[in-house]
């Protein structure tokens, strides 16, 4: 045994000499990061860093040493000829390679120990319970790539499938990592539980070193060695090909199962929740009292809209009420790692308009990830179209005035009914008419669908489009194999050039004084150009509208930031500006921008006769 670890020490001493300096430097750079950050050097902050930093660095760069090294040179079979068992071969490298991680865990805890003992002192006790968990943890650290190091080729495509699989199971299920064995241990904690004995945490640490090292043990014993020799040889290219397949598939499949499987609901704070079939919509705190009335309708609503959709899914909505947001302004909330739509409105304003509200909270549910077929360009229109179609649908008499703005909008994008490239690039014909005014022109070829082939045809039409559940891959194959032309005609019995021409037709023969309402609607054009700054460009530019509104009248000036190739940008990634309108004035944006930065740009203008903000097309401007 003593000529075992003298052959190891002889062997590897420049290494393990080289990992004492390292240790060292790293030592200095935390306890120095440790004053910059007003942490204190104290309270054993330098355990908990030194740990999480160094620790797995040491094990994986000591087992490549003792374990990959020698066995994929060989030197082993050397060492084989000796009267010794291989037994203790293995394990003197094993428990070399636990005392020199164990002694530098130690030095470390010793220069965190002499700054607590000089500012406030320390019992044996918490001393012991310190150093119980620190050791402990760093055992399973070494086991685990000590055991990884006798995998040898194989070693790092194990550790990050079993990565995975361990982040899948604590996302998928109650499991809390926190809760158990080193994570348990050496967390930020450590220092603070001074009376506590973690006695479940050290025996399941423990434990797992028990087994991983008897394991490790296990392969370099398993038929004489040869195994753990015939591991640590180099890749051939048929492997690499095969495994890089593997790990490209598995991740594949890890991405559908993550997109498959559905967040719990968020849970509000004391939250009155109001159930229908399928739809829970829940008023927070601080809104009962203000909106019931808005919060059952709603609820009826979209129980309504789950059975029309034939969705299987809950909906589920918290709905917050807002006295400082004005009407028609609504705000949505994002809330990590949960599902559910939280959305905030001014319920009780007397210009609260719930049929524009429902309309705006089924485009975000439609818009919601367990939909992202929707975003397919050429079916776009469907989606910006449906929320309207919805809230004005045949038979609700109370809705008749909103149907006739959406159908002033319509004309007003197209008099004569779209081009088959409108429906094609959506998204461009989106960003050039507005998305309310785009809207509506979808919500009037909806229209055209259910007066020639009635409401069923659109419904079917709307389910296809809108139809939850499915991953990205399977979309993409589903989309290529039946593209929209092919949708239309197998949902409604419409051609896409039977559709445009119906359209058109419908357009055309809407009565002239409403055509003449749409066509005196005001028109914005703009013109952009960089505005010099110091440090950042602002950008000037020009608007003109046509017929001028009145002077001092509001407009918008709308911008974002884009990505060199992004076509267009999201309307809800804009910020707005409002200006007052003055005739042949010049203009200048408030907010700068970096050089090199490509924005896009518009300018809108609320009409009130229309009840919607027309808008320039817009422009994308590289700034200098």
């Amino acid at each position: 045994m003593r000529a075992l670890v003298t052959k190891e020490l002889r062997e590897h001493l420049w290494v393990f000499f080289g990992l004492t300096v390292s240790t060292l430097l790293l030592t200095a750079a935390l306890a120095f990061r440790a004053h910059v950050d007003e942490d204190g050097v104290g309270g054993f902050v330098l355990v908990h860093r030194f740990f999480w930093t160094a620790v797995p660095l040491l094990s994986l760069a000591l087992g490549n040493r003792l374990v990959v090294r020698e066995y994929r040179s060989m030197t082993q079979l050397f060492v084989e000829t000796l009267p010794v068992s291989r037994v203790a071969m293995i394990s003197v490298k094993f428990w070399l390679g636990l005392v020199f991680i164990s002694c530098n865990l130690a030095f470390v805890g010793l220069v965190d120990m002499a700054t607590v003992l000089y500012a406030e002192g320390l019992s044996p006790t918490f001393v012991s319970v310190v150093a119980a968990k620190a050791l402990a943890s760093a055992a399973l650290i070494w086991s685990l790539f000590f055991l990884l190091a006798f995998l040898g080729r194989y070693r790092w495509l194990i550790f990050a499938a079993a990565v995975v699989g361990l982040s899948y199971i604590t996302s998928t299920t109650e499991l809390e990592l926190s809760q158990h064995a080193l994570f348990a241990l050496v967390d930020s904690r450590l220092a603070t539980d001074q009376d506590t004995v973690p006695w479940l945490a050290l025996g399941e640490t423990l434990g797992i070193t028990a087994f991983l090292a008897g394991v490790a043990h296990g392969l370099g014993l398993v038929r004489e060695g040869s195994v753990a020799a015939r591991l640590a040889q180099e890749m051939s290219q048929r492997e690499k090909i095969t495994l890089v397949g593997l790990a490209l598939t598995g991740l594949l499949a890890f991405m559908v199962l993550d997109e498959h499987e559905e967040p719990a609901p968020y849970e509000a704070p004391r939250a009155e929740a109001l159930a229908r079939d399928g739809v829970l919509v829940t008023l927070v705190s601080g809104s009962h009292g203000n909106g019931q009335d808005h919060a059952e309708a709603l609820a009826d609503e979209l129980s309504e809209l789950r059975a029309w959709l034939g969705w299987k899914r809950t909906v589920h909505v918290y709905l917050a009420h807002r006295f400082s947001l004005d009407p028609g302004v609504y705000q949505r909330g994002y809330v990590d790692d949960a599902s559910g739509l939280i959305v905030r409105a001014n319920l009780t304003h007397e210009d609260f308009d719930p049929a524009d509200f429902h309309a705006w909270v089924i485009a975000q549910l439609i818009e919601g990830p367990q939909n992202k077929r929707v975003f397919t360009e050429d079916r776009a229109w469907v989606r910006d179209g449906f929320p309207n179609y919805w809230v004005s649908r045949q038979g609700r008499s109370r809705d008749l005035q909103r149907g006739r703005a959406l159908l002033l909008g319509a004309l007003y994008a197209v008099p004569d009914g779209p081009e088959p490239e409108m429906l094609r690039d959506w998204f461009h014909t989106s960003s050039q008419l507005g998305p309310e005014v785009s809207a509506a022109l979808a919500w009037s070829g909806l229209r055209v669908i259910e007066r020639r082939r009635g409401a069923e045809a659109v419904q079917h039409l709307v389910r296809d489009v809108l139809k939850a559940g499915r991953s990205t891959g399977s979309n993409v194959w589903r989309d290529w194999r039946r593209p929209q032309a092919r949708v239309l005609q197998e949902t409604t019995g419409l051609e896409t050039d039977a559709l445009l021409e119906a359209w058109g037709e419908e357009l055309r023969s809407v009565e002239p004084a409403l055509r003449a309402e749409a066509s005196a609607l005001p028109r914005i054009t703009a013109t952009w150009a960089p505005s010099a700054g110091r440090g950042a460009s602002r950008v000037g530019y020009t608007v003109d509208i046509s017929p001028a509104p009145a002077s001092g009248t509001a407009f918008t000036m709308h911008a974002a930031t884009a990505e060199p190739l992004q076509p267009t940008v999201p309307y809800a990634d804009f910020r707005s500006t409002t200006t007052l309108w003055k005739e042949g004035g010049s203009y200048r944006s408030d907010r700068a921008f970096g050089s090199g930065s490509r924005v896009m740009l518009f300018v809108g203008l609320q009409v009130d006769s229309l009840g919607m903000e027309v808008v320039s097309p817009q422009h994308a401007l590289v700034m200098p």
